[in-house]
């Protein structure tokens, strides 16, 4: 007589693995096996003040509070603190995104791993520390950040953080929606991470070193009252949205490096009033410089006509197009760009307009004077 096998299909089990339940106004996830519970999102949702404990018990069982899930207090704008158990090990993605009434946070000891933008957008935050003896993350130096410390990327800050000489990496929506007015990156970081101070709108004052390479996506979408950026010299690509919405930006300098301008690059920069584009620019994306009413010279280097959508330059007729000597017939012939009111050939090399053997803002402020005069 054959045996049978008792298959107990898996929805079926997962009660008995897993539960939800509130407890004193926290919503939690209760793993049955390890007796673990993670914090989760509830409605409505989560306000004033929060401790999460270590322990809590349901059913007569007790379980330890081990994680803050993705999204748990995920747009909370009415929380106003919140207190983190040594207990807790983990940080999801999002966690606290967009919890603008939230002013300090507090990174205890046990934590070994934060997810990607857990603290973004807390407009009100101006304190974060984590507590010596991390052994993944620190806030060296007093810094109101949060340093990975094996790579020395900081994926966190706020309103009052100093950035560390020793950081090399400022990570993925580490400042997004803070309350910044200026910061200084230091020469050693080598990369400024996607969304890194994207909708940063107090912030006004921006100082790039030598040493960053690459600058991600919407790094400084929405700093609308960034009035000036110097990118420096290594910088190869400025990436999808990089500086779109910089409402109040009137002076780029883009250095010889860049060969690609991403898609609305610079798209509704009203009162950028002029642009020089290197010589080894080969590739301009689609509404680079969308919404630019401002935009009354461009002046490029290259000698042959990239070829460019109509929505790059849709103002255009209004502007002045400076051209390499000799190259006025070329450009003139190429679309879109023999649609600029007049093309005028310069003689300046590579944005060298002062003609001392570098391009710095005395380059730029000569590009205005001269703009003035027109």
């Amino acid at each position: 007589m054959k045996k049978r096998l008792l298959f107990i299909p898996l929805i079926f089990l997962l009660p008995m693995l897993m539960m939800a339940t509130t407890i004193n106004g926290i919503a939690y996830t209760l793993e049955v096996s390890t007796k673990k519970a993670t914090v989760i999102a509830k409605s409505p949702q989560y306000n004033g003040n929060i401790v999460i404990p270590s322990t809590i018990q349901y059913n007569g069982i007790n379980y330890t509070v081990t994680a803050i899930g993705d999204h748990a207090f995920e747009n909370c704008t009415e929380l106003t603190s919140i207190d983190i158990s040594n207990t807790v090990t983990s940080i999801g993605e999002l966690a606290f995104y967009g919890c603008s009434s939230l002013s300090a946070v507090a990174i205890p000891q046990s934590v070994t791993k934060i997810g990607q933008g857990a603290f973004a957008c807390g407009f009100s935050l101006s304190s974060i520390e984590v507590a010596g003896g991390n052994q993944v993350y620190d806030s060296r130096e007093d810094c109101q950040a949060i340093i990975e410390t094996s790579s020395n990327t900081l994926i966190a800050g706020c309103s009052s953080t100093v950035i560390p000489g020793s950081v090399t990496g400022i990570g993925a929506s580490a400042f997004c929606r803070a309350g910044l007015t200026a910061i200084v990156i230091p020469e050693g970081v080598t990369c400024i991470g996607n969304r890194a101070f994207e909708q940063c709108s107090r912030l006004t004052s921006l100082t790039i070193p030598k040493s960053v390479k690459t600058i991600g996506f919407w790094a400084f979408y929405g700093c609308s009252n960034l009035s000036s950026v110097i990118l420096p010299k290594g910088v190869e690509c400025i990436e999808e949205s990089t500086f779109e919405g910089c409402t109040h930006l009137t002076l780029v300098l883009i250095p010889n490096s860049v060969t690609s301008i991403g898609f609305g690059a610079f798209r509704g920069c009203s009162n950028l009033s002029s642009i020089i584009l290197p010589a080894h620019l080969a590739d301009i994306g689609e509404e680079s410089f969308s919404g630019c009413s401002s935009l009354t010279s461009v002046t490029i280097k290259n000698s042959m006509p990239s070829i460019i959508d109509s929505s790059v330059f849709p103002y255009r007729e209004k502007a002045i197009l400076y051209v390499p000597y000799g190259d006025k017939t070329t450009y003139g012939a190429a679309q879109v760009w023999r649609d600029f009111l007049h093309i005028v050939e310069d003689d300046s090399q590579d944005g060298d307009l002062n003609g001392d053997g570098n391009i710095s803002v005395a380059d730029v402020m000569m590009l205005v004077d001269r703009i003035l005069l027109e």
